[in-house]
């Protein structure tokens, strides 16, 4: 009878192993795989006219090859601009920026620029009225020169303190690109 009990729990405990590591496929969450960004362009619009200046960054063999080309710009001081950006996988022919648009919920663009910038605004929005920023409002401060930093975050947290107004540090998430550009405003 003791044998009997023994076998039973062994195989008892056997098949709840067993059963444990033979889990449908659908039970494991999907792998959102990083998208690789070989081309970064933000193209800003003088709003009352004028030639445009685009910062441009691009790493086509990417990472650990040959180092990105970095192309900077120069603004007009106290001038209101619009911008625009575009993300590419030119290895694939991917725009990756349409791809933030259909999943605009999960992606923000961080704006870091000291002193360059006097005023700064979202013109985009995802589907619950959070920001984007592939379409932003700038207004040059006066002559200097410096860094005009981007980063893109991957799921960060939109209703934490300062993030709806482009502060970085409360969002979290993953960076998916974070790109420095040296500019000069004249």
């Amino acid at each position: 009878m003791k044998t009997i009990s023994l076998r039973i729990v062994w195989f008892v405990v056997f098949g709840m192993f067993f059963l444990n590591a033979c889990t449908e496929d659908e039970d494991i969450l999907p792998v959102n795989d990083q998208k690789t960004i070989t081309t970064f362009e933000i193209t800003f619009l003088p709003k009352s006219g004028g030639s445009p200046t685009t910062l441009k960054w691009q790493d086509l063999d990417g990472d650990g090859g040959n180092p990105p080309e970095i192309t900077g710009g120069t603004f007009l001081a106290d001038t209101d601009y619009s911008a625009t950006m575009q993300l590419l996988n030119e290895t694939t022919s991917e725009n990756i920026t349409l791809e933030i648009l259909e999943q605009n919920n999960e992606h923000q663009f961080f704006f870091e620029y000291g002193s360059l910038f006097s005023n700064f605004a979202y013109e985009d929005k995802d589907g619950n009225d959070f920001p984007v920023g592939l379409a932003t409002s700038w207004t040059t401060a006066s002559v200097g020169s410096g860094n005009f930093k981007v980063i893109l975050r991957h799921h960060p947290n939109k209703s934490a303190s300062g993030v709806t107004t482009g502060n970085s540090a409360n969002a979290g998430g993953k960076t998916d690109i974070e790109v420095e550009f040296p500019i000069t405003i004249e």
